[in-house]
């Protein structure tokens, strides 16, 4: 049954259909269409979405052509596909100054809206075929008082899947969608001048796991591809999960500080596969931060990283250390300390930016990671730098295109070993690379070209 909602009057009648028929065993289709002249459709579209919430039945709640304006949306335990009509024909557009009435040390959910505009908390949820924006408005200022954190924030996320106190898991898929920030006011970035043009209003497009002071995502599910994700600190990232089972492939990422990034995964599976990013710091930073999480919670085991058949051109004018893949755990600098596993495959890294890249892959504190038949170009302090590795194997690295120089007391090589690593390997080394070995029974395998 398809429902048509044409004005505000229709529209309660619309969602309370919609109450109706997800109590049925059929299967409901909520219709939403754009009203012109608009300026808040929060209400109705949170309605439709809340219409189909766990136990009911699966159902669809389908956005027809046009803009829709909304604030902050919590949907909880939604059971089914949240669609538009494609990207760039429903665009979901942000309010402009949507007050930051929240407390970062409560539970996310209806009553305390952490500024994400659209959040789902548990739930088995599709979303597709929308463009979902934050342009045009100025940032606010809810974060101007946590120390350290940039004051160039608009939202938080745009589009984060999580998990509420007592309730169950996330299960996303995410395709054909877009999310789009603009350009902050502030010209800061944790304390560093950013570069004319690439101020940021959102601090990540899309996103998925446990917020802080908020229950860590465990057993969840995500799978995202063919999305467009512009201008943000983050285009996709992670925090806090656990035995979750994450992939975002084919997609396209631009006009991020980090393309894809995941902090404080346990014993996960995430795949970042076949997409192409321009970013300003990292293509790709997987870490492990030991400091990160204020209630003190840590991965209890490493979680497994599949890195492969990405284009990753990072800029290199940012003011702090940049990478095209960055993988780092923390945990791993005492003895005992658990390594990443990580599988970095069939890359193309370019540092693209005027000032040289710090590394193109930082690999720090892994065991038994694979790094194979990747390309970096550009210049750089290090094509490939290891440490606190242990048994990690490198093949056919393609250095013919990047150029180490940096300043003086840099490690400045084609390949660096640290003085932490221990029995790696290194095949198919062309013999005009540079080699800085530190470490304990590392080999390195020449070839002649």
């Amino acid at each position: 049954m398809r429902v048509h909602v044409r004005r505000p009057l229709v529209a309660l009648a619309a969602l309370c259909s919609g109450l109706f028929l997800s109590a049925s065993p059929a299967r409901a289709d909520i219709y939403l269409e754009a009203i012109p002249g608009s300026l808040d459709d929060t209400a109705r579209i949170e309605a439709a979405l809340d219409a189909c919430s766990s136990p009911a039945p699966a159902c669809t709640v389908r956005l027809g052509p046009g803009t829709f304006h909304v604030g902050l949306i919590v949907a909880e335990e939604f059971n089914g596909a949240f669609v538009g009509a494609g990207m760039d024909v429903t665009i979901v557009k942000a309010m402009p100054d949507i007050p930051a009435n929240f407390s970062l040390l409560l539970p996310y959910g209806k009553d305390n809206r952490v500024p994400n505009l659209i959040g789902f908390l548990g739930g088995r949820v599709r979303v597709a075929d929308m463009s979902i924006r934050a342009e045009e408005y100025h940032p606010m200022q809810g974060y101007a008082w946590l120390p350290g954190l940039p004051t160039t924030y608009f939202l938080n996320t745009l589009l984060w899947f999580s998990q509420k106190e007592g309730g169950t898991a996330p299960h996303a898929r995410v395709e054909r969608v877009e999310l789009t920030g603009s350009d902050g006011d502030a010209g800061l970035f944790y304390g560093k001048p950013l570069p004319v043009g690439q101020g940021v209003n959102v601090n990540t497009l899309l996103g998925f796991g446990g917020l802080l002071f908020n229950p860590v995502v465990t057993g969840g599910t995500f799978e995202a591809r063919d999305v467009r994700l512009h201008r943000a600190i983050a285009g996709f990232h992670i925090l806090r999960v656990e035995d979750s089972r994450i992939t975002l492939t084919d997609s396209v990422i631009t006009a991020a500080v980090t393309g894809l990034s995941g902090f404080l995964a346990s014993a996960s599976e995430i795949r970042y596969e076949r997409n192409s990013v321009d970013a300003w710091q990292f293509g790709v930073d997987v870490s492990q931060p030991a400091t990160l999480d204020p209630e003190g919670w840590i991965p209890s085991k490493p979680s497994r990283f599949a890195i492969a058949g990405n284009v990753l051109r990072v800029a290199q004018n940012m003011p702090l250390v940049t990478a095209g893949i960055r993988a780092v755990d923390d945990f791993a600098g005492s003895p005992g300390g658990r390594r990443l596993e990580a599988w970095i495959a069939n890359n193309r890294i370019e540092a693209t930016g005027p000032t040289a890249m710090r590394f193109g892959i930082r690999l720090i504190a892994s065991e038994g990671a694979q790094v194979i038949n990747n390309s970096i170009a550009g210049t750089g302090w290090a094509g490939v730098f290891l440490d606190y590795a242990l048994g990690v194997r490198i093949q056919s690295t393609a250095f013919s295109a990047f150029t180490p120089g940096g300043p003086a007391g840099a490690p400045i090589a084609h390949l660096v070993f640290g003085p932490h690593t221990s029995d790696c390997v290194a095949v198919t080394v062309p013999i005009s690379a540079t080699v800085i070995d530190a470490g304990t029974n590392n080999v390195v395998r020449r070839t002649a070209k």
